[in-house]
This record gives C-alpha cells, structure tokens and sequence, in this order.
C-alpha cells in the first residue's frame, strides 16, 4: 500500500486488483499505528513475542513425523514421498503456504533425484529441510517471537490479481536438464520494491542461449524481449511466494518496451548504492529462514561507480572482475562459461568494459566479502548475459604479465571447509538416511571438535546415532552462518 499524500487515505493506492477503497488500505493504517517505526504487528494489539495464536498440533506432528521419516530412512525411501504428500495436504488445508512451499520443493528435489537430474543440490535438500523444520519450531516455541501465522505463511494470500503495474526487468537465468530447458526472469516492482519472478520449461528442447530467448515465454512475447524490457500490464498475478503470473496478459491488456535504465530510480533496498549500509540493514532483520519465503529473495541491483579490474582466464571459460560503489566498498563479480548460456562471459567482459553503471543479480555475503554471479548489467543499454550471443574473438583482460594465468577461486579457510563437509553430511544424511551416513556424521564431528565447536559437534555425533533433533538442529544451524 503507498500513501501518496500525506494524511489523506483517499489517495491511498494498493496494487491489489482493486487498486482504491480495499480492506488492505485499513490494515496498512492499522499497522502504522501500532508500529510507526516498523515491525510485524497482530490484528488485536498483540506484541511481537506475546502472539496469541494457536498452532495446530496435529498438523505440525504430522509434519515433524514426514521429516523425521526422511531423516531417519532418507528421501528415495519407500514411504517417504507418500508422508511428505500428507503433510502438505495438511499445511494446505490451514494455509501454511511457506510450509506447504517448503514441503513442494523438497519434492521436487526428490522428482529430481529419481531423474539422476543435475538440478538436484544436497544443499538445497538441507536448505529446504532445515527451513521447514526452523519455521515449525519458532511457530510452537511456548513464547514465540514472531507470530506463528507470519512464520507459517496463513496470513498471506494464495494468488493476488494485481492491478495495472510497471515491472522492470532484472535479467534472467537459462538452465539446462538434459533436453529440457528452464529460464528464471526477474522483474522488480518499484511500487512494492519486491523482486518478481517469472519461470517457463520446455521439454524436449535443445537450444541455448540467444536461440532459447526467442521462444515465447507468454503471450507471443520472447524471453530475450521479456529480459531485457520493461513490462505494462493489468493483467498480472501474483502468487504469495513471488512468482509471476502473465497468463491473461493478451491483447491489450499487456504492453512490453524496450528497458530505458530505469534501474537508477528503483528504491532502496532494491537499488544498493553503499553495500556496508545493506550489510548493517540486512543484519538487523530476522534470520531468512523464518522471513516470507520469496523466489526474489537476495535479488539487488547495485550501482557500480568504479570498475577496478577484470581477469578473464586463460581459455576463456570464466571472469572475475572486481567493481566498487559510490562507498568504496568492493563487490566481487564472477562469470563461469555454460553451454546452455555460450555468449555470458564475453557478454560481461563486454558490459564491463563499457563500462557498466549498474548490476542485477543475487548478491551474497562471503567469508571473502561481497559476491555476485550477475543477471544483467545496465552499460548504455541493458545486457541480460545469459541471452547474448558469443563474440567472434575477444582477447582475455588480464591484468598486465598476467594474460596466461588461469584465475581460481580464492582458497578458503579451515572453518570454510568445514562448512563444506557439514553441508556435504547433511545433504546425504537426509537423502540416504542417518544410520547410512553414519561414519561422515562421526568425521564431520571430528573436525568440529578440532575448531573448538564443541556444541555442533556434540549434535554430529548425535545425529550420525540416529538423533533426528539434532540432524534437524544442524540444518537450521547451517542457515544462519
């Protein structure tokens, strides 16, 4: 909801279907009242931390009991997908939608598994996992800090019609699964300052690169078009997890420009332009994994107000550059060669050497500072580098006396290798079973135990003797590190 003048609802304007005179325009100055410096507020006057709302036990049991099976028997294992199913039909039936979303990816990840498909992460498995059983276990806490139905996803609405709105493009991400292709496009909604996103698949397709982006992705409109543009539409929805409907944009109901770097007007947070002051804002909100779960989530443009160096490697197959911004922090941006996305290395030497002005992609926060593998850049024109076409020759831009040296990933500490190992444990634990995986609970224990972190090694070794809390605490401890 966006108050346009100050102290008058009648100009207040909502991006649901109605646009004007909704109940949401209510609950908006209901929230600013009660919270005028922010926060999650209750219908009712209930503080954050003394929530009144009941979960229901039987549905969060039988939850639990889903994941303790995967746990303790793995996901491929009879019996498994058949106790996951339930459990979302039971999340659906109270509208649990973060629960009900978690629940469809892990299976997912078990469609992809069965595939031998190589879009299956032991991460995402533990990812996924640890989410759902973080979001249950903050829900049912005797004195909950955020309200159970914000951390279970009941106060949202399934789908949302939107009324007429203007997305700007931020990219987008080609994959490939054998003879199936998938795109990801992400589209930023300067009203909301949210990310959007759009998927498409088609099976039993073999092109990449530019020839994919100009399949239709909806309406007669391709992806190369939707990528780099800026979309006008009354006919959108919205789903609660982000994802973007353009289903019933036909005629004229949808209109589709080429992108005018309109990036430099989107708000903050979207538009980063001092990344210490994202660092300190991120760090005062609530661990993701209990936050609304958004397909958009750590999707940022950032604006690029120096560009210091760029190393490509010597056959040409990555580059890593290093920009700064208005602030003088330092991002990192890497770019490895796909065959599904052939031009995408040559398409960010190019953009860089323009040189860009701004970046678009999902910006992370390493043991070696800021991060990115980016979507698009804006350089006088935007770039979505997935979809650009290889050029004929390009020499590699190497710094100077280093033009042969292959660039590698900066080795990593003691403490980063053992992230590793526990993600690694934790993934096959939870795919093969925790008896199975036993003797890698007992080595990740160990090297614990050598970093002086007696607590996560004392749920190790628990957890490769079968403790399923403790295989659960570990994966929730993995998403906060």
């Amino acid at each position: 909801v966006q108050f346009l003048v100050p102290h008058d609802v009648a100009y207040a304007k909502c991006d649901c279907a109605k646009g004007q005179g909704c109940e949401h325009i209510a609950l908006a100055v209901y929230a600013f009242r009660a919270g005028p410096s922010g926060g999650v507020h209750t219908l009712g006057g209930a503080p954050a931390g003394h929530a009144s709302t009941t979960v229901d036990a039987t549905t969060a049991d039988a939850i639990f009991e889903a994941l303790q099976h995967m746990a303790a028997y793995g996901l491929a294992a009879p019996g498994t997908h058949a106790k996951l199913s339930a459990a979302r039909g039971a999340a659906q039936r109270l509208s649990w939608l973060w629960i009900v979303d978690g629940l469809e990816a892990i299976e997912r990840l078990a469609d992809a598994y069965a595939r031998q498909s190589a879009s299956f992460h032991l991460g995402a498995l533990a990812r996924e996992v640890g989410e759902v059983a973080a979001r249950l276990r903050a829900a049912t806490a005797p004195a909950p800090v955020l309200p159970a139905r914000w951390l279970l996803g009941s106060d949202q609405a399934a789908e949302t019609a939107m009324e007429q709105v203007r997305l700007l493009s931020l990219g987008a991400r080609l994959d490939a699964d054998d003879d199936r292709r998938m795109v990801r496009m992400y589209f930023a909604d300067p009203d909301t300052a949210t990310v959007l996103v759009l998927d498409k698949t088609w099976p039993n397709e073999t092109r990449n690169g530019p020839d994919l982006g100009q399949l239709f992705a909806s309406s007669r409109m391709s992806v190369t078009n939707l990528a780099q543009g800026e979309l006008i539409t009354r006919a959108a929805r919205r789903r609660a997890n982000g994802a973007l409907d353009l289903g019933a944009a036909r005629g004229m109901k949808a209109s589709l420009l080429p992108s005018t770097g309109s990036w430099e007007t989107l708000p903050a947070p979207l538009l980063v332009r001092d990344l210490a002051a994202h660092g300190e804002r991120l760090s005062k909100l609530p661990p993701a994994c209990l936050t609304p779960r958004s397909l958009g989530a750590g999707i940022f443009v950032v604006a690029i107000a120096d560009v210091q160096n760029i190393d490509c490697s010597s056959d040409g197959q990555s580059v890593t550059a290093t920009v700064l911004d208005a602030a003088g922090n330092t991002l990192r941006l890497h770019t490895q060669h796909r065959n599904v996305s052939p031009g995408a290395v040559d398409a960010t030497v190019n953009a860089l050497r323009t040189p860009a002005t701004h970046v678009a992609g999902e910006l992370q926060r390493t043991s070696h500072g800021w991060y990115m593998e980016p979507l698009a850049f804006f350089a006088k024109q935007m770039i979505a580098v997935d979809l650009q076409r290889p050029a004929a020759a390009l020499a590699p831009a190497a710094t100077p006396g280093d033009a042969d040296r292959t660039l590698v990933e900066e080795p990593g500490d003691a403490n980063d290798a053992f992230a590793h190992a526990l993600i690694d444990y934790l993934g096959r634990a939870l795919l093969k079973g925790q008896r199975a995986s036993g003797n890698s609970g007992h080595q990740v224990a160990q090297q614990a135990a050598t970093l002086f972190m007696h607590n996560i090694a004392e749920r190790c070794t628990r957890a490769a003797n079968g403790d399923a809390n403790a295989l659960f605490d570990l994966t929730i401890l993995h998403q906060l590190d």
